[in-house]
């Protein structure tokens, strides 16, 4: 059984919109075995104004809790916000949360995984020039149930990177861009996934 709901526009306040949903199974009984017996949702955007920028904010968090006696419950939070002053965009995110990986129905062979990333991008537009510089950091463990895990041990991801888009003519649009990425497995650096990269191109579009 499932129920959703989605506010109007400008619910409350000008700019505020609102989601939400719930869902519930028939009641199982609990045992080792893995399988979603309720979940919940919500989520809000907002859209205003602080002089000259406008500003956009999002929200949400959702759980599902398991019919399993050796699972924790899965949950999922992010938060995004935006700003925009004339030809300067400036946006932020950040999400994190933990789901449940059910591989047999031993509690040592179950495994909780976790995750949070950030991220950052800054666009600005100069006549026929488009500067972007972003970056994103990231992290995530797999652990069994009832085991902290070691953080030495995390799956790491870390990036830094910018381009330029130069229109030179219409339809045709050339980039060049650079990017510096970190990765580590298991808490060891991954080489074949991480290093330095440029590139140079172009879009031809009729």
């Amino acid at each position: 059984i499932g129920v959703e709901w989605h506010s109007a526009a400008d619910f409350m306040a000008d700019g505020l919109k609102i989601g939400a949903s719930i869902s519930v199974d028939d009641g199982a009984a609990a045992d080792a075995s893995a399988a979603v017996e309720s979940s919940w949702g919500l989520g809000a955007t907002y859209v205003t104004s602080a002089g000259d920028t406008a500003v956009t904010i999002g929200a949400g968090y959702s759980t599902g809790d398991y019919t399993n006696t050796l699972a924790d419950d899965e949950s999922v939070t992010h938060v995004g916000i935006s700003a925009v002053t004339g030809d300067l965009t400036i946006a932020a995110g950040f999400a994190s949360g933990n789901t449940l990986i059910n591989e047999t129905t031993t509690a040592q062979d179950d495994e909780m995984k976790s995750a949070e990333v950030t991220k950052l991008g800054v666009k600005y537009v100069s006549g026929d020039m488009t500067f972007n510089v972003g970056m994103a950091s990231g992290s995530a463990r797999d652990q069994d149930i009832g085991n902290d895990g070691d953080t030495s041990a995390d799956d790491t991801y870390d990036s830094t990177g910018a381009s330029v888009d130069y229109v030179v003519a219409p339809g045709v649009t050339a980039t060049v861009g650079f990017k510096d990425e970190s990765v580590k497995d298991e808490g060891a650096t991954a080489n074949s996934s991480s290093g330095s990269s440029w590139y140079v191109g172009a879009t031809v579009s009729f």
